[in-house]
């Protein structure tokens, strides 16, 4: 995995392995995700039509795992033997995905559907698969807001008097973190990609690591804290080093 992470070092990649990393401890998880983008499980519901309690299960497993990758799950559209997937498998798997605010899914595999199943290529297909942007952690609405260098789509995100740290300083208030973002936008990091590589924690609080590519250097050390109140970051402490 260093290997393969030092040849592509912004490439996007995955891990695709099985849905419940409990019943497979001896899989060096953690040796696998630290290197990983995203988290990509094989959700599978062979012999059975319940893909909703099998999501909600893998999700669970994969959350008690460090480092946490977001989740984009591939299902079943396939048929083996006697059993199939059906349509309502189908529509019952794209909606817990939704349910449980993942980005995006996606299935196993197009030949086989194409040929064998058809009726499932149009369910995946015509599936409306709509995401309303507040429902997804603040976590990742803050990198998409980043990574669109505009400050207010990020300012959006704090409270009126939120508080910004570095090991250099503290500003208050929507002007000083103003200044703040288009410093980093046109003079810290410029023309940067924002990589969110983990996040944890509930409620108040959020503990996450990232990296950025920027055409003054490249961050892989990201650390960073949010503290919230009603949805709105109050605090934010940020640490990286650009190499």
């Amino acid at each position: 995995m260093s290997l393969l992470r030092a040849a592509f070092p912004t490439f996007p990649i995955a891990l695709s392995s099985y849905r419940y990393p409990t019943l497979h401890p001896q899989l060096p998880w953690q040796a696998f995700l630290e290197k990983c983008d995203l988290n990509m499980p094989q959700v599978y519901w062979v012999g059975a039509h319940n893909p909703g309690d099998q999501l909600i299960r893998c999700v669970r497993e994969f959350q008690a795992i460090t480092p946490f990758r977001p989740i984009i799950p591939t299902g079943s559209a396939y048929l083996q033997g006697s059993w199939a997937t059906t349509v309502a498998d189908i529509n019952q798997f794209l909606l817990t995905a939704q349910n449980l605010n993942l980005s995006a899914a996606n299935f196993w595999e197009w030949g086989h559907t194409r040929q064998y199943l058809p009726e499932l290529w149009d369910a995946v297909k015509d599936y409306s698969w709509s995401v309303d942007p507040s429902t997804q952690d603040i976590v990742i609405r803050y990198f998409e807001a980043l990574n669109t260098h505009d400050p207010d789509q990020v300012l959006a995100l704090y409270h009126s008097q939120g508080v910004h740290v570095n090991s250099e300083r503290t500003i208050q208030g929507i002007d000083a973190l103003r200044s703040w973002y288009n410093a980093l936008f046109n003079q810290v990091l410029p023309n940067a990609t924002f990589t969110l590589t983990d996040y944890l924690g509930d409620l108040g609080s959020r503990h996450f690591t990232w990296t950025a590519v920027s055409d003054a250097g490249n961050v892989n050390n990201g650390q960073d804290s949010f503290g919230l109140v009603g949805g709105k970051i109050v605090y934010h402490f940020t640490f990286f080093t650009i190499g």
